[in-house]
């Protein structure tokens, strides 16, 4: 897909010559409140992801692109709320998500893969990475996403650091940019920006991002 007139490298999370846009959760399949089309929704999860690949400069280190593409999703939350929480508000019993909504929420995430495929997993997530190197093996799909952004295909050790990265990047940012988009943060002493910057500093320190 191209966005205005750009388009986006998936390994790199340059805009170039690709696709981007999705929403992530619940395993990277969202399934946001049941409305007359979904094409608001397609939009907001398009965005979010162009904003983050945006923010990724290729050329700094892993943690200062981790913390670039952060902030990036932090700040198009943060500057349309509603359509945040539009996309990652509660499922609805019974909605079905449109067709391609799992390649947009992959898509949203891609360049967290990146990020996380050179890492050095520390003891605290060792448990998560295996299981990710299990999903893996039985989730060809999944396979062919990691490697299309990240890592070659015959080194599963990096795809699942790749993927485990990702998937605890996205758990802390969404916790804390949805707590914030609700207004849960209100009257509280810190600023979120500086909340978000150091969970995702232990992240960092917990892959050994240099």
């Amino acid at each position: 897909m191209v966005h205005d007139g750009r388009a986006v490298d998936r390994r790199t999370g340059t805009l170039r010559g690709g696709d981007i846009g999705g929403e992530p959760a619940d395993a990277f399949e969202c399934r946001p409140a049941a409305r007359p089309a979904d094409e608001p929704d397609r939009v907001a999860a398009t965005a979010i992801g162009v904003a983050a690949a945006r923010s990724d400069d290729v050329s700094a280190s892993p943690r200062e692109r981790l913390r670039s593409l952060a902030a990036a999703y932090r700040a198009w939350a943060v500057g349309e709320p509603h359509r945040y929480l539009l996309i990652q508000g509660s499922p609805v019993p019974g909605y079905v998500a449109p067709a391609d909504t799992l390649d947009r929420a992959r898509a949203v995430l891609g360049p967290f893969l990146a990020v996380f495929a050179g890492g050095a997993p520390g003891a605290g997530v060792t448990l998560v990475v295996a299981q990710m190197a299990d999903w893996l093996a039985s989730d060809a799909a999944v396979g062919g996403w990691v490697t299309e952004y990240a890592a070659d295909a015959s080194d599963t050790a990096a795809c699942a650091r790749a993927l485990a990265g990702a998937l605890l990047a996205w758990a802390q940012l969404h916790g804390s940019v949805g707590l914030e988009t609700a207004g849960q943060f209100t009257g509280m002493g810190h600023r979120v920006d500086t909340l978000l910057d150091a969970q995702i500093g232990m992240l960092a320190d917990a892959f050994g991002l240099g």
